[in-house]
């Protein structure tokens, strides 16, 4: 994971709060892995509030005026910025239009002369390596690493979400008394952005009863939205509720120590994948479906019987 050549990197990352979230442990793991190397990090101005226990080398830099009437002007007004910074790489990881164009202007001499390939050749030599993600998404997560082993590194084979050191700092936080423990599932039947109906909580219920009657053994933690509503009707010593709210590292935290993740198509799903944590993921309408409940039920069951050697019927 040793940076050669290399000084300055750019890493453009202004996506939704679930593409940052998945991001950040893979930028953590490297900068920490290269602490001569410095990083600027280039977020959407709302995003900044996650990024805590940012590493030394770590810069975080705000797009301006993202998003505004006066875009154009704004990208005009970074990009000048960005060429005072001598960059030595550029990596792309939001891989949109905007980002694409970011790094494509930044990567050229500036200066009053025509645009000519030329030009462009030679400016992407003298950066030795500038990376954009042009293909089609097929895994966010893939496409993130591929971004980072394209950087002229000498070796990236194996690289860990989250450092030791890392995990020291988050045991530090004021963490929830769940994050102590080792819970053996992780439930987050609604997804951060979605409010559930009084029918969609009905039957949450039901499934959370019946984890904790069937497996009377197994620690359960539930994100939730509404959590203070459900605990009236759930009640259980191995059930414990989590807000969805929590900060990026803690969530980070307890999702490495829970053995089991099951969510729906969210964030959790890439942040659990990326910690190392068995990942199930339910159909858009789970946890809704009564069919969905009992496969959910199976595959804690094959877990816990796994796990112990007996079988749960």
């Amino acid at each position: 994971m040793r940076v050669t050549g290399v000084q300055k990197v750019l890493i453009i990352q202004a996506g939704s709060l679930s593409k940052v979230a998945l991001s950040l442990p893979l930028i953590y793991a490297v900068a920490c892995a290269n602490p001569e190397v410095r990083f600027t990090l280039l977020v959407k101005p709302s995003i900044t509030a996650i990024l805590v226990d940012l590493p030394t080398n770590i810069e975080a830099m705000t797009l301006l005026n993202y998003g505004g009437k006066h875009k154009v002007r704004s990208m005009s007004r970074l990009i000048r910025l960005l060429r005072q910074q001598d960059l030595d790489a550029i990596v792309d990881v939001e891989n949109s239009a905007y980002s694409r164009l970011l790094s494509f202007f930044t990567a050229l001499w500036y200066s009053t002369q025509r645009v000519t390939k030329r030009t462009i050749k030679y400016k992407r030599e003298k950066l030795k390596q500038s990376v954009s993600l042009f293909e089609k998404k097929e895994n966010e997560k893939q496409l993130i690493k591929r971004a980072f082993e394209k950087l002229p590194l000498n070796s990236i084979k194996e690289i860990k979400a989250i450092s030791p050191n890392f995990e020291i700092s988050f045991l530090q936080e004021e963490l929830p008394a769940v994050a102590i423990k080792s819970y053996t599932v992780i439930v987050a039947p609604f997804g951060k952005s979605l409010s559930p109906t009084l029918q969609q909580r009905e039957t949450v219920c039901n499934l959370i009863q019946q984890l904790l009657s069937k497996f009377p053994s197994c620690g359960l933690a539930l994100i939730v939205q509404d959590g203070e509503q459900l605990q009236d009707k759930i009640a259980g010593d191995n059930c414990a509720f989590l807000p969805c709210n929590l900060l990026f590292p803690i969530e980070l935290f307890i999702l490495k120590k829970a053995e089991l993740v099951i969510a729906p198509e969210s964030a959790y799903l890439y942040e659990a994948e990326m910690v190392g944590t068995e990942a199930y993921c339910l159909p858009e309408s789970a946890p809704y479906e009564e069919g969905v409940t009992q496969s959910i039920l199976k595959i804690i069951s094959n877990k816990i019987s796994q796990k112990e050697g007996v079988s749960l019927k």
